[in-house]
């Protein structure tokens, strides 16, 4: 590794050696994770709050929460959520105690003669990432669609993203293009999320917690990309009882599942077009023969297991494909001029599986270690049979695959060093494997075949400066192993709360995306 790699890394251990020293002046701490208690799925921007007092803190967007600085005594403490029920704790926090207080929030009906929307309040108080848009599975399903709802439909109708037409998914963000985007699943990059050429996304909205896109000005955290981070999560699945839904649109259907495993959940939604059988039995009730040549399908999964109190494991999956199949015969009235038949059999899509580890190392750090391998696979098989006026038949078959292999060893750390300093850090391994081949009868031709990988580093602090000022600087450093590349990036974010429910914000930074 470079000697400036190096040296970043060792500033930013340097920084949380520096905040933990600085949080062991005060007694105790609470921490936590907050979960809806119908289903047990993590909620994120839950206000956890000392009666009594100025102390208090939001859950992530992992439902988890931590409140320093906390001193001796005896204490209550409520979370509360628009939409769920307050929920109140007393407990009692000893000389340097770091206590653990999980809450489960049973939701409620929220009934008054007038409805403010003003938007997720302490997300909007949290949040420094300039043009950042969350989208959860309801407003999804509610928004306006093309036969059916669509993540990246509905992606359109933000501001600063623009589709290439009517027939297109893609996202064109703040001028860039749709290979500038990074698009993450579960945290894996996923290469070409679309289908039937791109006029519908490969998620099903179903299985989506939260969508997040960042347009532009996206913090160290995330590299690789230029334009655009588009973050999807999955649910974790329901870990209090089984459960399952089913629809029929007039593209596809889809059914979702979910329930409780020992020590932990589990989710499988799997969607696909059925056009494609409602053709063949109407083919057959005519006395034919036939099929329509295209159908699309996705299948994606989750399981969560809970190792020990500290130790969650998840493992995760996704599989969509499409496929072309027709064969044609283009024979002449005349048989004397010969004929030619043959068979197209095309098919394109992704594969990611990934596990994840989380490690509550202690109440202020929280740390997630990532594998995964996310591949796409485009592959023509293409047959001729050729007849001659004189009957005879020659054949000839090409072959054509374009793939693309990628393995990430990744991890994230996240210090809450004190009040006014979070901190995260990490680092990423990503080799790439890129695979183009033709074939012509028995000629093998490798047009690409190259392996690159690159290896990165990250540290930034959300820095709460005041009540109205926050600021995080952070820096990424990589390098690249096809012409042995250094890219330093620095970036900088800021926020300034001019009122109560108005903020003006602001980015700068140096993106690089390699070819």
């Amino acid at each position: 590794m470079n000697q400036l790699l190096r040296n970043t890394y060792t500033i930013f251990i340097v920084l949380c050696a520096f905040g933990n020293t600085f949080g062991q002046r005060y007694t105790g701490s609470i921490s936590g994770f907050v979960r809806d208690a119908s289903n047990g799925e993590p909620l994120g921007y839950v206000n956890i709050v000392i009666m009594d007092t100025q102390m208090g803190a939001s859950s992530n967007d992992k439902g988890y929460y931590v409140i320093s600085r906390v001193p001796t005594g005896n204490y209550s403490v409520f979370a509360s959520m628009i939409g769920f029920k307050k929920i109140t704790q007393t407990v009692r926090i000893a000389t340097g105690q770091s206590l653990i207080l999980d809450f489960e929030l049973e939701r409620d009906v929220v009934e008054m003669e007038q409805v403010v929307v003003t938007g997720e309040r302490a997300r909007f108080e949290q949040e420094v990432e300039i043009s950042s848009v969350t989208l959860n599975t309801r407003d999804l399903q509610l928004s306006p669609s093309l036969v059916e709802p669509d993540l990246f439909r509905t992606l359109h109708l933000m501001p600063g993203v623009v589709a290439k037409g009517d027939f297109s998914s893609e996202l064109y963000v703040r001028g860039g293009s749709p290979d500038q985007n990074l698009i993450l699943l579960d945290g894996i990059t996923v290469y070409n999320p679309f289908h039937l050429g791109g006029i519908f996304s490969t998620f099903s909205v179903d299985a989506i917690k939260e969508a997040e896109l960042i347009a532009g000005g996206f913090p160290a955290e995330f590299g690789g990309r230029m334009s655009s981070v588009l973050d999807v999560t999955l649910l974790e699945g329901n870990s209090k009882e089984y459960e399952g839904s089913g629809s029929i649109s007039l593209l596809t259907s889809k059914m979702t599942v979910q329930g409780p495993v020992p020590k932990g959940s589990f989710l499988m939604s799997g969607r696909r077009t059925y056009f494609d059988k409602v053709y063949e039995l109407y083919q057959k009730q005519r006395g034919k023969d036939g099929r329509f040549p295209y159908y699309f399908y996705d299948l994606q999964g989750k399981l969560n297991l809970d190792l020990a109190e500290k130790h969650q494991l998840t493992l995760s999956g996704f599989f969509g494909n499409d496929v072309l199949k027709f064969d044609f015969d283009e024979s002449s009235e005349d048989d004397s001029s010969g004929s030619i038949a043959g068979d197209i059999d095309w098919h394109w899509g992704n594969r990611t599986t990934s596990a994840k580890w989380t490690y509550l190392i202690s109440p202020r750090l929280f740390s997630e270690v990532l594998l995964a391998q996310s591949k796409f696979n485009f592959e023509i098989d293409l047959g001729f049979e050729f007849t001659d006026e004189e009957g005879e038949v020659s054949d000839i078959n090409y072959r054509v695959l374009d793939n693309i292999n990628d393995v990430t060893l990744k991890q994230n750390i996240t210090y809450f060093a004190t009040p006014e300093h979070t901190i995260k850090f990490g680092h990423e391994l990503k080799r790439i494997l890129f695979d183009v081949e033709l074939e012509v009868e028995n000629i093998h031709i490798d047009l690409l075949g190259d392996s690159t990988y690159t290896y990165s580093i990250f540290g930034q602090d959300k820095w709460k400066i005041s009540d109205i000022l926050f600021i995080q600087p952070g820096v990424r450093a990589t390098y690249y192993s096809e012409g042995e590349r250094y890219r330093f990036e620095p970036r900088l974010g800021t926020k300034w709360r001019v009122k109560p429910d108005l903020a003006i914000k602001a980015a700068w930074g140096y993106y690089y995306q390699f070819l």
